[in-house]
C-alpha cells in the first residue's frame, strides 16, 4: 500500500510503523521477506534430506496497478533478502487468481451456477480487493487455456485497510483520540490484536444485517481511556457521543449497530462499483458476464453482496479461499509463466531525445545547438501507445541513438510514460519521467558516428530491453533505473 501511495519511490522511501517510528521501507520488506525465505528453508530442510535452496524457484506477487518503479523494488527487497535473482520473478495479482481459478473445481466457486466462466473466447473480471489496494482487470481464455488480458489494470487505494482506518476513527470519536493514540503507543500488542479482533468482525457484517455486532475490547484500553480521561464510568462517557443510542459496552464487550460497520466500508464500495461499473457497462467491448473475486476484502459477506446487487445480470463468482487465492495461483503460474500470453500496455511509453531540428515544424523554444547541430530537444520516441495489447515477450525496435557529444561515453537516456497514445514531445502535459534507461558507448574513438541500437520487451511483468552496437553487432550493456533516477542522471541525453 504504501509502495502504491508514494509518487517517487526511492531506496531511501520511509514508512511509518503503528507506533509512530520511521524506517526505510527497502529494510522493512526486505526483513519481511528474509523471515519468510528463512521459515520456508528451515521447514524444507527437515523434511527433505536431499533439499537444497537452489532448488527452490521464488515468486513475488504484487498489484497489477503498481508502478514500475515499486516493482523494482519489490525485488531489490527479494535480492537484498537473499534470494538470487535468477531465481525470482514477479508475477500480477489478477493473473495468480486468473490462473488459480482454472483449476479449481467450479463447486468450489460460489456463484458458479454450474456454468464453465472458463471456456475458450470467455471474457470476466477479476476483482482483487486485498488489503492496501483494489486491482480491477478483464481477462479472456484463449485455446488452450492461456490467458488474455483484454483491458489495462484500473483500481485504486480501496483495500481493508481504509475500513480498518474507519474503525480507528470511530474508536477516537468514542473515546478520543489522545486515549487511541496513548493505547496504541504503551500497549503495541493489545493494539495489534484489537485490529485482528476488528479483521474478524468486518468480514461477517452483512447488508441488510440489523443485529447488533460485538467486539472485545482490551481491559488495558480501558485502563487508559479512565486515567487519560479522569472517568470511572465508560457508559456515562459515551452518552456523550454521537453514538449514545448505537453503540454501548458491557465490561470488555462493545456492542454497535451493524450499520456502524457498513458505514466503516463508506466510500470504498462505491468506488469499487463505480469503476467495476464502467468496465461492465462497456459490453459491448469486452462482454463481461462474470466476475471472479478474490483477495482478503473478498472475504466480507457485505463486499460480496454490495457487489452481486450492484450487477445482479452478471454472474459473481467466489472461491472457497479468497484470500488464498493470489498465493495458490502464484505457485502455478511460476510451474508455466506463459499461461499469460498477452498484457495491455497501461502507459505509451517512449524515451527523451534529440532530432535534427526542422524550422517551420519544430517551436524554436525546442531548438539547442551541439557541436555545430541544430536539434530539437524533449522529443517523445515512442515505443508502444497505452492501450496496445501485446504477446509476451514483443519485441519493439531497434530504435537508433547516437552520443550527442563525440567523447560521450556513457548515455542516460529519460524514460516517459503518458497517458496519450500519441505524445509529440516529453513536456507534455500528460507525459510524466519514470526513470532512465542506462547503456555505454563502447567504442572510445570518439567520433558521433558510434550508434546503438535499443529494443525494448513488452508484454511481461516488468519491462526489459536489448541494447547493441550497430556496426559490430557487439551486445552492450543495458538497463532499467526507475527508483532514484535523479541522482544517477548525467546530463546525458540521446
Amino acid at each position: 500500500m504504501e509502495l502504491y501511495k508514494q509518487k517517487s519511490l526511492s531506496r531511501e522511501s520511509e514508512i511509518e510503523a503503528v507506533d509512530g517510528k520511521q524506517m526505510t521501507a527497502l529494510s522493512i520488506i526486505s526483513y519481511a521477506i528474509k523471515y519468510l525465505r528463512g521459515s520456508l528453508v528451515h521447514v524444507l530442510c527437515n523434511r527433505i534430506n536431499s533439499f537444497r535452496e537452489d532448488d527452490i524457484f521464488w515468486i513475488i506477487t504484487l498489484p497489477a496497478i503498481w508502478s514500475d518503479a515499486a516493482k523494482q523494488f519489490m525485488k531489490e527487497a527479494a535480492v537484498k533478502a537473499g534470494i538470487p535473482l535468477k531465481s525470482l520473478q514477479l508475477c500480477l495479482e489478477p493473473e495468480a487468481a486468473s490462473v488459480y481459478c482454472q483449476h479449481i473445481p467450479f463447486e468450489r466457486l460460489q456463484g458458479g451456477r454450474g456454468i464453465s466462466a472458463f471456456q475458450a473466447g470467455t471474457s470476466y473480471m477479476v476483482l482483487d480487493l486485498g488489503g492496501g489496494t483494489a486491482d480491477i482487470t478483464v481477462h479472456q481464455v484463449l485455446d488452450g487455456g492461456h490467458i488474455k488480458e483484454l483491458q489495462k489494470a484500473s483500481g485504486g487505494a480501496w483495500g481493508g485497510v481504509n475500513v480498518d482506518g474507519a474503525f480507528v476513527q470511530f474508536l477516537e470519536k468514542l473515546f478520543s483520540i489522545e486515549v487511541v493514540q496513548t493505547f496504541r503507543e504503551t500497549h503495541l500488542f493489545d493494539y495489534l490484536e484489537l485490529e485482528r479482533e476488528f479483521e474478524m468482525v468486518k468480514r461477517k457484517v452483512k447488508v441488510d444485517d440489523s443485529s447488533k455486532i460485538t467486539i472485545r475490547i482490551p481491559p488495558s484500553f480501558l485502563e487508559i481511556f479512565r486515567t487519560v480521561t479522569d472517568c470511572a464510568d465508560i457508559k456515562e462517557a459515551l452518552e456523550t457521543t454521537s453514538y449514545r443510542r448505537r453503540v454501548s459496552i458491557t465490561g470488555d464487550k462493545l456492542r454497535m449497530e451493524a450499520g456502524i460497520l457498513r458505514e466503516m466500508f463508506g466510500s470504498i464500495v462505491d468506488d469499487i462499483i463505480r469503476q467495476v461499473g464502467c468496465l461492465i457497462t462497456n459490453k459491448r467491448r469486452y462482454d463481461i458476464n462474470h466476475i471472479i473475486m478474490v483477495g482478503g476484502l473478498s472475504e466480507s459477506e457485505y463486499m460480496q453482496k454490495s457487489i452481486q446487487n450492484a450487477f445482479p445480470d452478471v454472474n459473481v463468482m467466489i472461491p472457497e479461499d479468497p484470500e488464498l487465492a493470489v498465493m495458490k495461483g502464484a505457485v502455478l503460474f511460476g510451474f508455466n509463466p506463459s499461461i499469460i500470453s498477452a498484457r495491455v500496455a497501461r502507459f505509451t511509453y517512449g524515451t527523451n531525445s534529440f532530432i535534427p531540428f526542422v524550422k517551420g515544424q519544430h517551436p524554436e523554444s525546442k531548438k539547442v545547438v551541439m557541436d555545430g547541430r541544430d536539434l530539437c530537444e524533449d522529443f517523445f520516441v515512442k515505443y508502444v501507445a497505452v492501450g496496445d495489447i501485446l504477446p509476451i515477450n514483443t519485441v519493439i525496435g531497434p530504435k537508433r541513438y547516437m552520443p550527442i557529444r563525440k567523447k560521450q561515453r556513457c548515455a542516460n537516456v529519460q524514460v516517459f510514460a503518458s497517458s496519450d497514445p500519441d505524445p509529440y514531445f516529453v513536456t507534455d502535459t500528460n507525459s510524466q519521467f519514470i526513470g532512465l534507461l542506462t547503456f555505454q558507448f563502447h567504442d572510445s574513438k570518439g567520433e558521433l558516428d558510434r550508434p546503438v541500437l535499443l529494443k525494448m520487451i513488452f508484454g511481461g511483468t516488468e519491462l526489459a530491453v536489448e541494447a547493441m552496437e550497430e556496426k559490430t553487432g557487439n551486445t552492450v550493456m543495458a538497463s532499467f533505473e526507475f527508483l532514484d533516477p535523479n541522482d544517477q542522471e548525467k546530463n546525458d541525453k540521446t
